[in-house]
C-alpha cells in the first residue's frame, strides 16, 4: 500500500497568475491631496507583493487632483468594501482550484494503490483458499483431540501460521517502514529526491537486522503457539507451514520498502504490473502443487513463498523498463509554498499547482538515478540518518503492531474457546479476517493517497493544501464506507463458500459478517486517520490511540463477551468493533484540529536533521 500528475492540472492556471488579475492603475502617482486612499492601497499592495516580479501595486485610479473630501470618502468605502468580499472570493477560488487538483491527484492516485492493494493480499488469501479447498479428507481423532475433518486442521493450521507471521515478522517491519511514508513524501515535496535513496539504504538496514530476530521466532512457532493455548497437533502442523513461508518474508519486506518510495512520488502503476505477475505465479505454482504433487497442502506455502521473492525483481524490472510507468509523474515543484494563507492578494497569486517552468521527471529511469545518487553508506549509515529513522519508524512499528497484534488475538482467543467451538471459530475467524481485509483495501487505497498527497504538501510547506487533502481523505473514507456496506450485506451467504465447504464454518462465518457490516465506518475512518498520521509524521500519536482502542477498550470487551458471557467469537468481534468506533472518533477529532503550519515546519525540520 498513485500520485498526480502535472499535465493533468493544465486547465487550473489562471493565465499564470497575475495577469488574470490586472490591478488598477492611476495616471498620476502624486502622494498629495486626493491620493492618500490611493497612497495606502500601493502601501498595502506592496506589502504583500512578494518575490513575483509581474505583480503590480494596487493603486487607485484618480484623475483629479482636486477630490473633496465627500469624493474620497465614498472612493475609500467602495474600495474598502471591495477588498471586504474580495477576501472570502478570492479564498474561495483559490480552494476550488486546490480541491480540483486533489481530487485529481487522489483518483490518479488511488485507483492503482487499491487495486495493488488488493493484489498484495491475494497471496495470503489464496493460501488459505487453496488450504480449505484441499480434498484429502482422512478424519478421525488424532492423539485425543477432538474429532475432526483434516480438513478443518488443515485450514486451522494455515491460519495461525499466517498469523504468525504477520505478529512476528510482517506487522513489526511494516510498521518500521513507515518512517518511508513519512520521509519520502515529504522529501519529495521539498524537491529533495535524492535524499529518498538515502531513506531507502537506511530502511533497508533496520529491517535486515529485523528480520534476524523475526527468524528465530517463526522457526520455533510450534513452542510459541502451544504456549499461548493452542491445540497441540495444530501448533505443529502450523509449525511446519510457517517454516516454508518464511523464505519469502525478506523479499516482502523490500518489496514494501520499494513501494513506498514510488507512491511517494504519486507512482504506483510499476507495483500493480509486478504483482499482478506475481500472483499468478502464485496461485498457478500453488495450485498444482496442492492437487498434483506430493507437497499436499503445504505446497500452498511453498507457492507463496516463491510468489514473494519474485516481487522484488519484477517490480525493478518494471520500472527499468517502463512498464506502468505514465510518463506523466508529478513534479515536487507542483506543489507551491504559502507563507501568509491570510492575504488576499497571496490568494491571487498562489500557483494553483502546476509545474512553471519546471521540468517533471520523464520516466522511472530517472527516478531510480536520483535513488542511486542517494545511496551513499556515510550518509544512510550514520547516527542521524539511523537514529531519526528509528524516531519515527518505532513510533510506526508499535502502530502497525498495536492493530495487527490485536486482530490476531481475536484467532488466539478462539483457540480458546470450549470444544468444538474452537475448531469452527478459528474457520470462521479466518474467513472473516480475510474478508474484512478486502473491504479495508479500499480504505488502504484513500489512506496511502492521503498519507502522500499531505505529506508532499507539508514537505512544500503549503500547509493549507495539506489540510484540504486531509478533509478529502474522510470524505472518500466515508463514501467507500457505504460501498462496502452494500457489498457485504448483498453477498453475505455466497461470500463463505468461497473459502470453504465445511458446513458448520459457513454457518459460523455468515453470522459474523453482519458484525463485519457494522464497523465499515469506523474501519474507514480509522484507515484515513492512521494515513494522514503517517504523512505528517505522527505515528506515536498513532501508536497511543491505537493501543487505547485495542487493549484498554476493544480486547477486553471482547474476552468479556466472547469467553466470559459465552457469545463465542461473535463477542470477540463486538469488543473489536467497539475499539474501531473508539479511534475513529479520537483520531479524527485531533486531525480536524491539526495545526498544519506547525507540521509543515517540522517536516522542514526533520528533512534538516536527515542531512
Amino acid at each position: 500500500m498513485n500520485r498526480a500528475r502535472s499535465g493533468s492540472f493544465d486547465g487550473g492556471r489562471q493565465g499564470g497568475g497575475s495577469s488574470s488579475h490586472r490591478p488598477l492603475r492611476s495616471r498620476s502617482l502624486d502622494r498629495g491631496k486626493g491620493h492618500r486612499y490611493g497612497s495606502i492601497l500601493e502601501r498595502r499592495a506592496s506589502m504583500n507583493e512578494g518575490d513575483d516580479a509581474e505583480r503590480r501595486p494596487f493603486v487607485l485610479e484618480n484623475d483629479d487632483d482636486d477630490n473633496n473630501n465627500d469624493d474620497d470618502d465614498c472612493v475609500f468605502w467602495k474600495i474598502r468594501s471591495a477588498a471586504t468580499f474580495a477576501a472570502p472570493c478570492n479564498l474561495f477560488l483559490r480552494d476550488k482550484e486546490l480541491l480540483r487538483d486533489e481530487i485529481a491527484g487522489m483518483a490518479n492516485l488511488t485507483i492503482p494503490v487499491t487495486i495493488t492493494s488488493f493484489l498484495d493480499m491475494l497471496p495470503g488469501i489464496v493460501t488459505i483458499i487453496l488450504v480449505g479447498r484441499y480434498d484429502n479428507d482422512g478424519g478421525g481423532d488424532l492423539e485425543g483431540v477432538m474429532t475432526a475433518s483434516m480438513k478443518q486442521l488443515h485450514l486451522d493450521a494455515a491460519a495461525l501460521a499466517v498469523m504468525i507471521m504477520n505478529v512476528v515478522a510482517l506487522s513489526p517491519a511494516f510498521g518500521m517502514l513507515t518512517a518511508m511514508d513519512t520521509l519520502c513524501s515529504q522529501a519529495f515535496g521539498a524537491s529533495q529526491s535524492s535524499k529518498m535513496g538515502t531513506y531507502s539504504l537506511t530502511g533497508i538496514t533496520v529491517i535486515s537486522v529485523m528480520f534476524l530476530f523475526s527468524c528465530v521466532l517463526m522457526w520455533n512457532a510450534s513452542s510459541i503457539l502451544i504456549a499461548l493455548g493452542q491445540p497441540v497437533v495444530v501448533s505443529y502442523m502450523a509449525g511446519d507451514f510457517i517454516r516454508y513461508l518464511t523464505p519469502g518474508v525478506p523479499f516482502l519486506c523490500i518489496y514494501e520498502l520499494i513501494q513506498k518510495v514510488s507512491q511517494s512520488r504519486n507512482e504506483a502503476r510499476p507495483m500493480l504490473i509486478s504483482t499482478l505477475m506475481c500472483n499468478v505465479v502464485n496461485f498457478g505454482l500453488g495450485y498444482y502443487l496442492v492437487n498434483w504433487t506430493t507437497w499436499g497442502w503445504m505446497g500452498a506455502a511453498v507457492s507463496h513463498a516463491v510468489g514473494e521473492f519474485a516481487k522484488v525483481p519484477t517490480v525493478l524490472l518494471c520500472m527499468i523498463i517502463g512498464l506502468g510507468d505514465s510518463g506523466e509523474s508529478e513534479d515536487a515543484s507542483d506543489y507551491s509554498t504559502t507563507s501568509n494563507p491570510q492575504d488576499t492578494q497571496h490568494y491571487l497569486e498562489v500557483d494553483s499547482g502546476v509545474d512553471d517552468g519546471v521540468e517533471s521527471e520523464d520516466n522511472d529511469i530517472e527516478f531510480l538515478h536520483h535513488i542511486w545518487e542517494g545511496f551513499v553508506v556515510s550518509e544512510a549509515l550514520s547516527p542521524n540518518a539511523i537514529l531519526e529513522f528509528l524516531r519515527i519508524g518505532v513510533p510506526g512499528m508499535l502502530q502497525v503492531m498495536f492493530e495487527w497484534v490485536a486482530f490476531e488475538t481475536i484467532a488466539l482467543l478462539c483457540g480458546i474457546l470450549p470444544g468444538q467451538e474452537a475448531i469452527v471459530g478459528i474457520g470462521a475467524n479466518s474467513i472473516i479476517m480475510n474478508v474484512s481485509s478486502i473491504t479495508y483495501t479500499l480504505y488502504q487505497g484513500i489512506a496511502v493517497s492521503g498519507n502522500v498527497r499531505v505529506g508532499n504538501a507539508l514537505g512544500a510547506g503549503d500547509a493549507h493544501r495539506a489540510e484540504i487533502a486531509s478533509n478529502l481523505t474522510f470524505a472518500c473514507g466515508a463514501i467507500l464506507s457505504l460501498v462496502n456496506v452494500a457489498l457485504l450485506l448483498t453477498f453475505r451467504n455466497v461470500l463463505p463458500w468461497i473459502f470453504t465447504s465445511d458446513l458448520d464454518i459457513i454457518e459460523k462465518a455468515r453470522t459474523l459478517l453482519l458484525i463485519t457490516v457494522a464497523f465499515q465506518f469506523s474501519d474507514a475512518f480509522n484507515a484515513c486517520v492512521q494515513g494522514i498520521f503517517r504523512g505528517s509524521g505522527r505515528q506515536a500519536l498513532a501508536a497511543k490511540y491505537n493501543f487505547i482502542a485495542f487493549y484498554i477498550i476493544g480486547i477486553p470487551l471482547g474476552y468479556d463477551l466472547g469467553v466470559r458471557e459465552g457469545f463465542g467469537v461473535e463477542g470477540l468481534w463486538l469488543g473489536i468493533t467497539a475499539g474501531l468506533f473508539s479511534i475513529a472518533i479520537g483520531g479524527t477529532t485531533v486531525v480536524l484540529r491539526s495545526d498544519w503550519k506547525t507540521l509543515a515546519s517540522e517536516a522542514n525540520s526533520r528533512l534538516s536533521r536527515m542531512s
